[in-house]
């Protein structure tokens, strides 16, 4: 499974279940956080195309701006 964080305008609670069931049709699970502008997509990339969950999300009336790159928290050092 890959994990991805997205920014994206234009989202709003409204849409996030539209966007979810879209998405979960395709194999592509996700969570949003609608304050931050953020969704977390999880796929597993031999069955599941990540354009295509992007276009789903941008069918929807939202804008993807990027990726955001995950903080590892798990080796810091002092």
């Amino acid at each position: 499974m890959r994990n991805v964080i997205l920014s994206v305008d234009h989202l709003c609670s409204c849409k996030t279940a539209a966007i979810r069931d879209a998405l979960a049709n395709i194999g592509i699970a996700m969570t949003a956080n609608v304050q931050e502008g953020r969704m977390r997509l999880s796929y597993d990339p031999e069955h599941s195309y990540f354009v295509e969950g992007l276009e789903l999300i941008e069918a929807h009336g939202c804008m993807v701006q990027g990726l955001i790159k995950e903080r590892s928290t798990c080796c810091a050092m002092k």
